[in-house]
């Protein structure tokens, strides 16, 4: 390898540290970067970068920028740990076209011709790119080899790369950003935002805190001495007879602004409470600006599949305050778009969703059908 090359490599790595920002080169510094002929263009499994050296020559001052960029995003996105059992080829262009949305939009660097680039996938998740790929790929596409593959699979690499490892990386990075005050590219993409969120403030997913929740409540009351009849594979605990539970009561909100999908789910979640807890009575209890006929299923009684409960016009609390006071254990499920009265019971279980700046005594478990990871 020529001086020549050594020198513009060695220049190019300078030039991105400085106009990268402290988020991306904290990452970037964490790993190996390389001169390798052995790959065709460029590549990175979350713990070294290798840079084909005719590649790198062919390309402008300010695209070898974009280059390096593009290899720590991958990493960013922890692109080589998330793909599951996805085809290899496929999520490498899905996350090639996340990236390079995200990197044009900022303006580091120069997109070289051949960077995939397509403003119609503007904004989504690399999940959500490869779902539109995958639709229109033959076998013989998929088998072929003439797709870039720049993200390396770290179980052909040989090298000890973990997701929690690249979470690391990408926790250090934030935390340098945050004490140098850098506001570089790689805070300012939405994508990275959001991941970077979801890395330093995990989302439990609600119907597990939901379970937790009655878990935490009724647990000196469980036994494991008994199989749930509608889970065979598995022990659920269930109330032991000396403990049994009596009213629960669940007011679902079907108001205009919530769906029928977030009906169905909250409907299944209480169907599983009931096979847990084994309830004297549940009252399911539909709500907008007043109380709608209630539902009631006791103990002995088989869940319905479905229930006939559709959304309407607006919400209205204070019903559902005046009605709750006989319920040994309250549930509301709602988006939580309502004037709030005066709560007189701490021990209130709120299911909110999308909403959350909702706050409100008792315990609120928040909904978010928004989300998604980069």
């Amino acid at each position: 390898m020529s001086q020549n090359i050594s020198n513009e490599f060695t220049k190019t790595k300078v030039q991105f540290t400085l106009v990268g920002g402290a988020f991306l080169s904290t990452i970037f510094y964490s790993m190996e970067c390389k001169l390798d002929s052995s790959i065709p263009t460029a590549g990175t499994d979350g713990k070294e970068i290798l840079i084909n050296p005719e590649f790198f020559m062919s390309l402008t001052k300010e695209e070898r920028i974009f280059l390096l960029a593009h290899e720590v995003m991958h990493v960013a996105l922890l692109h080589p740990v998330r793909k599951g059992d996805r085809n290899h080829k496929i999520w490498n262009i899905a996350g090639d076209f996340v990236i390079n949305n995200e990197l044009k939009s900022s303006g580091l660097g120069s997109v070289p011709d051949s960077a995939l680039v397509d403003e119609k996938y503007e904004g989504m998740t690399t999940e959500q790119v490869y779902d539109e790929l995958i639709k229109n790929v033959s076998e013989a596409e998929l088998s072929s080899d003439a797709f870039g593959l720049d993200v390396r699979d770290p179980a052909e690499t040989g090298n000890e790369v973990t997701e929690e490892g690249l979470k690391e990386k990408v926790v250090s990075a934030v935390q340098v950003q945050r004490m140098t005050g850098d506001s570089g590219i790689g805070m300012n993409t939405a994508g990275l935002k959001e991941l970077i969120d979801n890395i330093l403030n995990p989302k439990v997913d609600w119907r597990t805190q939901l379970q937790d929740y009655f878990c935490e409540r009724v647990r000196e009351g469980f036994c494991f001495t008994k199989r749930n009849k509608h889970y065979n594979d598995v022990y659920l605990p269930s109330r032991s007879s000396k403990n049994l539970l009596g009213m629960i009561k669940a007011y679902i909100d079907v108001s205009g602004s919530v769906g029928s999908e977030e009906i169905q789910q909250y409907l299944a979640e209480i169907s599983t409470i009931k096979d847990i807890l084994n309830p004297r009575l549940i009252q399911i209890v539909p709500f907008d600006t007043d109380l709608r006929e209630p539902y009631e299923i006791e103990r002995d009684d088989e869940f319905p599949e479905t229930l006939p409960i559709e959304g309407r016009g607006g919400t209205d609390i204070e019903p559902v305050v005046a009605d709750w006071k006989d319920a040994e254990i309250v549930l509301v499920f709602t988006d939580g778009c309502f004037y709030k009265p005066e709560i007189d019971r701490d021990d209130v279980l709120w299911v909110i969703v999308d909403n959350p700046r909702f706050n409100e005594r008792g315990k609120v478990i928040h909904v978010d059908t928004r989300t998604d990871d980069r």
